[in-house]
């Protein structure tokens, strides 16, 4: 599969794709995502609401949030809205595992 294919395809993802039934689903390394800016942005306020909300009820709060600024264009490209959303997602699985930058 060309690179402009796996673009094409990582843009078609959402919500569902990467928090599913089985925790998280990731297209790219984890060592990737972390060095993101979104990642250091949702890594903030998962860290900020986590511990007032059980789990199943954080991730709905947070996929609310991210879908909102989706809905508002804050992300400007598709692209970048699958980026952040796979970042969000990653920094729920580090909280909810403990990872702190260890790695």
């Amino acid at each position: 599969m060309s690179i402009k294919e796996k673009l094409y395809k990582f843009k078609l993802l959402e919500i569902k794709d990467f928090f599913t039934n089985k925790g998280i689903k990731l297209q790219h390394s984890k060592k990737q995502i972390r060095k993101r800016n979104s990642y250091s942005f949702w890594k903030n306020i998962v860290d900020e609401i986590s511990p007032s909300l059980r789990t199943f009820e954080r991730n709905k709060v947070i996929q609310k949030i991210w879908k909102e600024m989706d809905d508002r264009r804050c992300f400007h490209t598709l692209t970048q809205s699958v980026y952040d959303l796979e970042s969000l997602a990653l920094c729920t699985e580090d909280y909810d595992n403990g990872y702190r930058g260890e790695e």
